[in-house]
């Protein structure tokens, strides 16, 4: 073939090739956005420029709300922060509408439920008005009726693009009992019937969300159960109501089961501090509450509210030791002298982490016992407060004069120090009543506590049920090897 033919056949082939990825394949895409933009019934009109809705809800109510910044608010048929996710749907759903089908020469409009029967949405676009006429289904397809007001024609399009629109009042309104940004909270104060607790955030732990103390009742002041304050903030975040009551009785004013007020931090605009009251519900199970200005109240589930602590010592730090079992590689158990046919000098003894799991000086342990007792240690907390300051009850009358037990871990020590293995804790162990509680104090605290008393199963309490119940049989062997347990990863 000539140089000259082959290069016109490749100008060719080339011009084709353009033709196809310019007309078959973008055009493809370009046509089918063309044809999609001719079906939407209200071409050009963008979702979030929609500034006003008004249609009638179900049950024939009228219904206003405009919107102010990214938030809606219903004016009508009462003045209410509106449920942005709802309104916002519809928005979207006016703005994208497409039609499946024309109807050529369309008969009367009662014939397609366009008549006096019709529901109308209208909604607002800068000073522009628009209307969308809702009519009967159609008889197959799963579509329904609709048209413009004033407009001859008269379209189809799936029903459930528009069931959105066929909601209760109820429906349309914002749920949420309290609307705030929890990194912006420093200072909680909760009351019940009976008592109070008053939270502060520290300057130092805002940043991360931490940092909390108690600040009131004066008795317990000191460092809070940061976990439970969490967990009070999202239970606050995400409370719902079920329902509304926008004619309330005077029951709002009885006696508050429970009282909240957030303080927040200074945002040009923003409250400073808000709060909720809430009572029984004298019509049912439900509590009302009321959170916000004017006379609505919510009706939130009796569950909801009920699982909010109420005591003081929820919000306490209960934490006596605090560290990863993992960094564990040593612990010692200390008892006191039980009785006056041993030695008056404590028992010790000491428990290595060895390759096969944990070693015990002298003895030989029961499989399980010794993992057992230092994950028991590494996360034990409190059930109640004995006494805030030690040295201001009869010690000796709880068991911790001497203590009947000390309970130490230790870590790893470094290599070039020559301080040994650091303490990771040290928790001393006194009297355990039943139904009550064991007494405890850790290193460095003041306050004296109680824990489980089921813990006694993981953690001896003097030495006769140390040797009952966590040594090994002397048949079992009599050998200084390990106790079986495996080492924690």
């Amino acid at each position: 073939m000539q140089p000259r033919n082959a290069a016109i056949l490749f100008l060719v082939a080339a011009a084709l090739g353009a033709f196809v990825y310019l007309y078959e394949i973008r055009g493809e895409a370009s046509r089918e956005s063309d044809e999609r933009s001719s079906r939407r019934m209200f071409a050009g009109v963008e979702a979030d420029a929609i500034g006003f809705l008004a249609f009638r809800t179900r049950g024939d109510q009228a219904f206003e709300a405009v919107r102010q910044d990214a938030s809606w608010l219903i004016q009508s048929p009462l003045a209410f922060a509106g449920d942005d996710v709802s309104l916002d749907a519809m928005a979207s759903t006016l703005a994208n509408l497409e039609t499946e089908a024309s109807i050529e020469d369309p008969g009367a409009p009662e014939i397609y439920g366009l008549g006096a029967a019709a529901r109308w949405i209208r909604f607002r676009v800068g000073s522009q008005t628009h209307s969308l006429g809702i009519g009967s289904d159609t008889p197959v397809g799963g579509n329904v009726y609709v048209a413009k007001e004033g407009a001859n024609e008269i379209y189809t399009v799936p029903s459930f693009r528009v069931s959105s629109f066929d909601r209760e009042f109820s429906d349309l309104r914002d749920k949420r009992v309290f609307d705030f940004d929890r990194t912006r909270v420093d200072r909680v104060v909760m009351g019940w019937r009976g008592g109070s607790v008053t939270l502060v955030r520290e300057t130092a732990g805002a940043e991360t969300g931490g940092g909390w103390r108690v600040a009131h009742p004066s008795h317990a002041e000191g460092p809070a159960d940061e976990a439970t304050i969490d967990g009070l903030l999202s239970a606050l975040a995400f409370l719902r109501a079920d329902d509304f009551v926008d004619d309330p009785t005077p029951a709002i004013e009885d006696e508050a089961f429970l009282t909240v007020r957030l303080g927040l931090a200074p945002v040009e605009g923003d409250p400073l501090e808000i709060g909720l009251r809430a009572v029984n519900d004298p019509a049912g199970d439900d509590f009302l509450v009321r959170s916000r200005e004017g006379t609505s109240l919510f009706k939130v589930a009796r569950g909801r509210l009920v699982e909010m602590p109420r005591e003081v010592f929820a919000y306490r730090f209960k934490q006596i030791s605090d560290f990863e079992v993992s960094d564990a590689q040593a612990f010692s158990l200390e008892f006191a002298a039980a009785s006056e046919t041993r030695s008056v000098e404590p028992e010790r003894v000491r428990v290595e982490r060895v390759a096969q799991g944990w070693k015990a000086s002298g003895a030989n342990w029961r499989p399980g016992k010794a993992g057992g007792l230092i994950a028991e240690l590494a996360r034990l907390e409190a059930t109640s407060v004995v006494a805030e300051v030690g040295g201001t009850v009869d010690l000796a009358s709880l068991g911790l004069q001497p203590p009947r037990v000390i309970l130490r871990a230790f870590g790893k020590a470094e290599a070039d120090s020559a301080d040994g293995a650091p303490l990771l804790a040290e928790v001393e162990l006194g009297r355990s009543d039943e139904g009550v509680g064991i007494v405890a104090r850790a290193r460095g605290q003041q306050v004296i506590y109680r824990i489980d008393e089921d813990l006694a199963d993981a953690i001896p309490l003097d030495l006769e049920r140390y040797e009952a119940k966590f040594l090994a049989p002397a048949a079992a062997g009599a050998s200084d090897g390990p106790t079986g347990v495996p080492p924690v990863p």
